[in-house]
């Protein structure tokens, strides 16, 4: 699935390294929140020579969170992948994390992703510092790229879902937050094949809006008091340090 609002820029190359991956057995659901600028035009190009490509004009527009659920109740297999309209995949992301949940029994995966500038090139990988990820360590060693992730959606309680239609913020941990509440763990499959793009650092009043979205979700799945100062002190940290040396944010991507 593939969520767009004027991405014009980049939404060709993401679809595209979706349309090229070596496993062919999928639906990519493209929900768009009423676009102004050509990804629209560009959508429906693709689509005009791709029937795997579906395309969901969802309007009026209330935010990622919301054309996410939106996308989800549109779902029809049994596996759900996401991919930022300015991300890319490579071309055996899907094939090889099939393989990997198939052959462990397991429900969710990730995979580690190259960081790139708004040019495509290359600066640096994405800290992903476990090899399984859960609710216990999740907030210490973040390191998930939501477009990375493959994950099963026949066990999933979709009710679990509908706060993401009021979510402005955070809606990416919101989403690992869910998964991991179900299955436990995601497992980071040790290959290099998604890429991840950075875009200019987010001023000191939209990080502090993300890390209470981020206080809010972590509240909703870590109660209790030892929870609570651990969110709030990381929270405090992370934006400190982001803002005395520019370190990149990672509690989720927030554009």
């Amino acid at each position: 699935m593939l969520i767009s609002y004027n991405s014009e820029k980049y939404i060709k190359e993401a679809i595209e390294s979706v349309l090229k991956q070596t496993y062919k057995n999928f639906e990519l659901i493209v929900v768009d929140g009423g676009s102004t600028d050509k990804t629209l035009e560009i959508v429906k190009g693709l689509k005009s020579r791709e029937n795997r490509l579906k395309l969901i004009i969802n309007t009026p527009d209330y935010g990622v969170g919301h054309a996410r659920y939106v996308g989800m109740k549109n779902c029809c297999g049994s596996y759900l992948a996401f991919i930022d309209s300015d991300d890319v995949w490579e071309p055996l992301k899907l094939e090889k994390q099939m393989c990997f949940l198939i052959v462990h029994k397991h429900k969710a995966v990730a995979t580690l992703s190259t960081i790139i500038n708004k040019n495509g090139l290359e600066t640096g990988i994405y800290p992903t510092k476990e090899k399984v990820y859960n609710l216990k360590n999740y907030l210490w060693a973040r390191g998930i790229v939501t477009s990375s992730l493959l994950f099963s959606i026949e066990e999933l309680d979709m009710g679990l879902f509908t706060p993401l239609i009021g979510q402005k913020n955070a809606e990416d941990l919101y989403l690992i937050f869910v998964l991991m509440r179900t299955f436990s763990d995601i497992f980071i499959l040790p290959e290099v094949l998604t890429s991840y793009r950075d875009h200019a650092e987010s001023n000191s009043k939209k990080k502090l809006k993300h890390y209470f979205a981020v206080f809010k979700i972590s509240w909703k799945f870590h109660p209790g008091f030892l929870g609570l100062c651990k969110i709030v002190m990381g929270g405090i940290f992370y934006f400190l340090i982001s803002k005395r040396y520019g370190t990149k944010n990672n509690f989720g991507k927030n554009k």
